[in-house]
C-alpha cells in the first residue's frame, strides 16, 4: 500500500500538476467499490461519495467559467454547453487522455477483466478526484485543474454537437414524435464493447451507429438521421473560443457572478 500511495502522489504531482496535503482524500478517490467489498470495508470508503461532491464542483466550476468568458451567450446555450463538457463521454476522454485507469484502485476480478478502463469508471474517477482536490486545496485549485483538463474540449463546437438533441428538435418540429433508439447488436470484449444502435422514428429507421458505449452509439446514429434529413451538420473546423494554453491556468480567476470563493 506504501507503493501504491508513493506511485499516486508521484502522478498527482509530476503527471496532473496537484501538490496534495492529505493523500487518503485522493486515495479514495482512486479506490473502486469492488476492492472495498473485497476487503470488507464500509461502501463509504470507495470513491462513490468523492464522485457524488465532484460532480457539483465540476458542475459550479463549468458555470463560472462560461459565465465569465462566453458573456455574450444565452442562458439556453450555456446549458447545452456545460452539458457537452461535463457529459460522461467527455469525461471519460478526458480522463483516459490523464491516464486515471492507470491508478483506480480494483478488486481482483474487475482488475483481471480490465474494468479500470471503463470509460464510465475512468469518468467516475475524474469526478472523484475533483471531489478530492475541492476537499483538500479548496474550490479555486478544483475549478481551475478543471478548466486545465477541459482544455482541449473548448476548441471544439459545443453548441451543435449533440445530434440526440438536434434530431430531438427535429423529430419534434417534423413529426410531433420523439426519436426512438434500439440496441440491435453488441459485440467484441467485455471491457471494450462495440454497441449498434438504430434511430426510430415512428417505426421506421432513419439512422444507424456505432460506439464503444451506448451513449456515443446512439449520437451516430442520431448524426446519420440528420444527414439522412438533410439537416444541417455541426462544423468543427473553427472554434467558436479560442483554445487555452494546455498546462496553463485561465489568465485571471474567473468568479461566479455572486461573488468570490476561498
Amino acid at each position: 500500500m506504501d507503493e501504491l500511495r508513493r506511485r499516486l502522489k508521484d502522478f498527482l504531482k509530476g503527471e496532473l500538476g496537484i501538490k496534495p496535503k492529505k493523500m487518503e482524500l485522493y486515495e479514495q478517490a482512486f479506490r473502486h467499490r469492488s476492492y472495498v467489498h473485497e476487503q470488507n470495508r464500509p461502501v463509504t470508503e470507495s470513491n462513490e461519495r468523492m464522485e457524488f461532491l465532484g460532480d457539483s464542483v465540476l458542475g459550479l466550476a463549468l458555470v463560472d467559467y462560461l459565465c465569465t468568458t462566453h458573456k455574450d451567450l444565452e442562458e439556453g446555450d450555456m446549458s447545452k454547453m456545460k452539458a457537452q463538457l461535463g457529459s460522461r463521454q467527455t469525461l471519460a476522454e478526458v480522463g483516459r487522455r490523464l491516464g486515471l485507469g492507470d491508478y483506480l484502485v480494483m478488486g481482483r476480478g474487475e482488475e483481471i477483466a480490465g474494468s479500470q478502463h471503463l470509460p464510465s469508471l475512468v469518468s467516475n474517477a475524474y469526478e472523484a478526484l475533483v471531489g478530492a482536490l475541492y476537499l483538500d486545496r479548496g474550490y479555486h485549485e478544483a475549478a481551475e485543474f478543471v478548466i486545465r483538463s477541459l482544455e482541449p474540449e473548448f476548441g471544439k463546437d459545443l453548441l451543435t454537437a449533440d445530434y440526440k438533441s438536434g434530431l430531438q428538435e427535429f423529430a419534434q418540429r417534423r413529426f410531433r414524435t420523439s426519436p426512438n433508439y434500439q440496441v440491435v447488436r453488441a459485440y467484441g470484449p467485455e471491457h471494450h464493447k462495440t454497441f449498434e444502435i438504430l434511430a426510430r422514428l415512428n417505426g421506421k429507421v432513419y439512422g444507424r451507429g456505432r460506439g464503444h458505449s451506448k451513449k456515443d452509439a446512439e449520437q451516430d446514429a442520431a448524426r446519420h438521421a440528420l444527414k439522412r434529413f438533410g439537416v444541417n451538420q455541426p462544423s468543427h473546423e473553427e472554434p467558436r473560443r479560442p483554445a487555452m494554453v494546455p498546462g496553463a491556468p485561465p489568465k485571471r480567476r474567473w468568479f461566479w457572478p455572486f461573488g468570490g470563493r476561498s
